[in-house]
């Protein structure tokens, strides 16, 4: 394990060395100076790193290091989301649980909304907590995700939090609220449709006019 995280490190200061950022700047949304993060030269060699990884969390190991870098490399990939759907083909719920622990604190937002993601497929309702604890994340998407995920393996609380970010100052997250509440006809519908009645989100009105009370 020691071995293989020696290797993730070097192909990760490698890459930022050829991304001409940091990994700080990179949380920051700093754009690459050299194209697409899979363009990197090692691109397969840092995927399949990353995968042995996660064969490694799923064998039992409980390593911090090795699920920070899986953390950092899922950021990177959020495109292609490659990492998240081998998370979701070879982790038990044991090793999600460690990696959601680690992942709803990492730095990377990239990560943290593939965390959001990745709790709704699961449809697990012991991992309610940790998209509770994303809907107050600092990132707006990160929220967004988490409240699609929530909606997925607890309705009716999503309904609940929906209703109260109907005014939130996110558009989109407005606009999920609204689309959750539509979608479960809720009770609360047109008391929503109140609330946003006036709303200047053209999205927003467009869902608005398909809606009938």
């Amino acid at each position: 394990m020691n071995t293989l995280s020696t290797e993730i490190k070097k192909e990760l200061n490698l890459f930022w060395k050829w991304a001409d950022i940091s990994e700080s700047e990179y949380s920051e949304h700093s754009y690459l100076n050299k194209n697409e993060e899979w363009e990197y030269p090692n691109w397969d060699m840092l995927i399949s790193l990353l995968f042995t990884a996660i064969n490694t969390l799923a064998s039992g190991e409980r390593s911090e290091v090795l699920v920070n870098y899986l953390l950092t490399v899922m950021a990177l990939d959020n495109e292609d989301e490659t990492i998240l759907d081998e998370c979701e083909s070879k982790l038990s719920d044991k090793d999600l649980e460690f990696l959601f622990e680690k992942g709803i604190k990492h730095m990377q937002s990239e990560a943290r909304w593939q965390i959001a993601e990745l709790i709704g497929r699961k449809n697990n309702i012991s991992f309610k907590k940790y998209l509770l604890n994303l809907l107050d994340d600092s990132n707006k998407y990160v929220q967004r995700r988490a409240l699609i995920s929530l909606d997925r393996i607890d309705t009716e609380k999503a309904q609940e939090i929906a209703f109260k970010r109907l005014q939130d100052e996110d558009d989109y997250i407005r606009l999920v609220s609204l689309r959750i509440l539509k979608q479960h006809n809720s009770q609360k519908l047109k008391e929503a449709v109140l609330i946003l009645t006036n709303d200047k989100f053209k999205y927003i009105q467009d869902e608005l006019s398909e809606i009938s009370i």
